[in-house]
């Protein structure tokens, strides 16, 4: 039997739709175990800083993006030789594809596009070396890679 909706489950419909937007909820399901590392630009200007403390390459510690949208996770850390460069956090804003999302660790600060399971971005990293300021930047990429 064919049953036609009414203009009232259709008004409900409609309100729950609308009350989910004006609250900023996430209408997408970002939750998740997620793989990030950074990689640092290899033009010949971030190649003198080398030297100087920027590494090459970094990843995080076992990352989870909680379903408000937190980001959680251990540690940021920079290759080669593993070296800490301090506690990750960060958070991704709900919304629809594509969120912003937003991270830092230490000295280094992150944001990009969270897209489909995917976070892309670019990250800064600023310090003092020998009295001198320094800054690297470079890429962020990371994945989903389970629930």
């Amino acid at each position: 039997m064919l049953k036609l909706a009414t203009s009232s489950t259709i008004s409900f419909t409609l309100s729950l739709t609308l009350i989910a937007e004006a609250a900023s909820c996430p209408l997408v399901n970002v939750a998740g175990n997620y793989t990030i590392s950074l990689h640092t630009k290899s033009a010949t200007a971030w190649n003198d800083n080398a030297g100087k403390g920027c590494k090459n390459t970094a990843y995080i510690d076992k990352p989870v993006i909680q379903p408000d949208g937190l980001i959680v996770a251990g540690r940021l850390y920079w290759s080669p030789a593993n070296w800490d460069g301090g506690k990750f956090g960060g958070r991704v804003e709900p919304g629809t594809e594509p969120m912003q999302w937003v991270g830092n660790a230490g000295d280094t600060e992150m944001k990009g596009t969270w897209r489909r399971g995917q976070l892309s971005g670019e990250f800064v990293r600023r310090f003092v070396y020998q009295g001198q300021q320094i800054e690297c930047r470079g890429t962020v990429n990371g994945f989903k890679t389970g629930k």
